[in-house]
């Protein structure tokens, strides 16, 4: 599989997690289509504009702006797209524990728009074993998704440099849908480190308490 030969949606791809990553996904050679449901940032974006403070993103953002690259506030561009990357935002309780709903929230309003054959890949905070709640979600709606828990880890206003710097951890349900991510994200990085599903998602844990 070549990088052209897929089409990366990346949702919340305004945000400090989605796009920098959306930006590295365009410079490595793969067509992106970033959702996010804040139009003032998609109008700016647009515009070359960098929402936020970012290392070298307004220079990266410009750079990739005339290539393969989609802005757009529609899930309806999700059946285009051959993966699905979710960067959603996971917010605590009282007793910091996290918040699913807005994951589940958001995954039940892309279901409209998802196929049999896509991959979704999850990098939001989740308990163990939610990753595979999600999967059965899907596949209890008809839907043969590949889903994918991989999580991010970097700083923000540093992500353009540490994601190429530090290892992405990957896990995947099944075998393609494995070796689809390792495909999109050893493009970012050439440090790969493969897991299962639950081994992801305590890794995602871990490294927000040592935060």
């Amino acid at each position: 599989m070549n990088n052209t030969s897929k089409r990366i949606a990346v949702i919340g791809g305004a945000g400090h997690v989605g796009l920098p990553l959306s930006l590295l996904f365009v410079k490595n050679g793969f067509s992106v289509v970033l959702i996010d449901k804040d139009e003032r940032k998609i109008n700016m974006l647009e515009k070359g504009q960098f929402p936020f403070m970012e290392e070298g993103g307004e220079d990266l953002l410009r750079e990739v702006l005339d290539g393969e690259i989609e802005f757009t506030t529609e899930h309806s561009k999700l059946s285009k797209c051959d993966v699905i990357v979710l960067t959603v935002g996971t917010p605590v309780d009282e007793h910091l524990n996290p918040l699913l709903s807005p994951v589940f929230e958001v995954v039940e309003q892309l279901k409209p728009f998802l196929k049999d054959g896509q991959v979704l890949v999850l990098r939001s905070t989740l308990f163990p074993g939610m990753s595979e709640k999600i999967h059965s979600i899907l596949c209890n709606a008809g839907l043969k998704v590949g889903v994918s828990f991989c999580p991010e880890r970097i700083a923000q206003g540093k992500a353009l440099i540490e994601l190429e710097e530090i290892p992405q951890i990957i896990s995947a349900t099944d075998k393609e849908t494995m070796e689809i991510v390792r495909t999109i994200f050893s493009a970012t990085t050439k440090n790969i480190i493969e897991l299962e599903m639950t081994e992801s998602e305590l890794v995602k844990l871990f490294s927000n308490s040592w935060r």
